[in-house]
């Protein structure tokens, strides 16, 4: 089934300010990109996009329906999630935090799907060692690693290039590639927050979101 994501009339606020309301859009596979101004808004919406956070006003449908109850079920069974932030899993090795990842989700052969991103994220080499002992290249693609063990449809990064190095922003490049032109063995809907067009591998579209201060972009292939 296509995955596909609907916002309607959608508000949150940071203290007792808007950060925008209210927003309707509709996310469909391929690749959207959330750029704004600091403080606008990208993290707290991605956060919402990922179930993790209620708005305050508002509603979110996953194939047309409301993130409640089974569709709520159904949504968290289909999409990663990558913070910007670290996380507690740095104190295990890189092929231990995988298999936490992929358990924690219920993946089904959860070694298997590891050692898939092992060598999707060039993390072979390393997979013994400590995911804190690394460098912050190396943490970042354990981070974007560990959100795909599930084989997820929807994939939303926050600050996907940040602290990357160079073979990571390849390989991430070369998966956002492979999405946009819905080939398997990827997410098919992609949603980032914070990513320079200069890092991204094809042209950035501005699309206005309704009462926001925010811009999505779509990519095309």
């Amino acid at each position: 089934m296509t995955p596909s994501i609907a916002v309607e009339q959608l508000g949150c606020r940071a203290g007792p300010r808007w950060l925008w309301s209210p927003a309707t859009f509709a996310l469909a596979p391929g690749v959207t990109v959330i750029n704004g101004p600091s403080g606008s808004g990208k993290t707290t919406l991605l956060e919402v996009l990922s179930a993790l956070r209620r708005p305050d006003q508002g509603r979110v449908l996953w194939r047309g329906r409301r993130l409640a109850g089974s569709a709520l079920d159904d949504y968290r069974a289909n999409r990663g999630y990558c913070p910007a932030a670290r996380w507690e899993a740095r104190t295990m090795t890189v092929q231990s935090a995988l298999q936490w990842a992929a358990v924690l989700w219920g993946v089904q052969r959860p070694v298997e799907h590891a050692i898939r991103e092992q060598r999707r994220w060039g993390l072979c080499e390393c997979a013994g060692e400590r995911v804190a002992s690394l460098s912050q290249g190396y943490q970042r693609r354990v981070l974007l690693a560990a959100s795909l063990v599930m084989a997820p449809a929807v994939w939303l990064v926050d600050r996907p290039f940040e602290a990357l190095d160079l073979e990571g922003r390849v390989t991430l490049q070369t998966l956002l590639a492979a999405a946009m032109a819905g080939e398997p063995g990827v997410p098919r809907l992609v949603v980032m927050a914070d990513a320079a067009p200069e890092n991204l591998p094809a042209r950035l579209h501005a699309l206005p979101m309704s009462g926001s201060r925010l811009v999505l972009g779509r990519l095309s292939a």
